[in-house]
């Protein structure tokens, strides 16, 4: 008897695993929760990009955004100041809007994702995220293009 609650506890564990486990192959529906994420995700510029707006040092953050963005972007010093004139500008002024603050740190509300499903053919992820302020004012947008294998970039961001 004490065998069949230990494989009746082990099933239920591995259901609640496989539920919350949120990396490739899943598809997502509704709004869900961004907090920090596997550098090989999608999820992880987003996060990172939402945390470098709230950075007091101003030119460190810069820099990690422009690590997060293609290279084709950043190639001349006159895209460089057409980021930092707008998008970066535009990032300063409104990241602090989507991300929420609990017991555990930031997080964003993504309230759509597309595709829903991400696979090793996805090449760019589009996220809407939730303005924390007003609810229902505009909807930030956010997409990312994979950049490699493991790795993803930045290719607009509209807050």
């Amino acid at each position: 008897m004490n065998r069949v609650y230990r494989i009746m506890a082990l099933s239920l564990l591995l259901a609640v695993a496989v539920s919350a486990y949120a990396g490739p192959g899943k598809n997502f529906r509704g709004n869900f929760p961004l907090r920090e994420a596997d550098e090989t995700t999608p999820f992880y510029p987003v996060y990172t990009v939402l945390k470098a707006g709230l950075e007091e040092d101003e030119s460190k953050a810069f820099k990690a955004y422009l690590q997060l963005m293609p290279k084709d972007r950043t190639a001349t010093p006159a895209k460089i100041e057409k980021i930092k004139g707008g998008e970066w500008m535009n990032l300063r002024t409104q990241a602090g809007a989507y991300l929420a603050h609990d017991t555990y740190g930031f997080k964003a509300y993504v309230l759509k994702m597309s595709p829903g499903k991400i696979t090793k053919k996805t090449r760019k992820v589009y996220f809407t995220l939730r303005n924390e302020i007003e609810p229902e004012d505009r909807k930030g947008l956010i997409i990312v293009e994979r950049a490699g294998r493991n790795s993803w970039k930045v290719r607009s961001l509209t807050l």
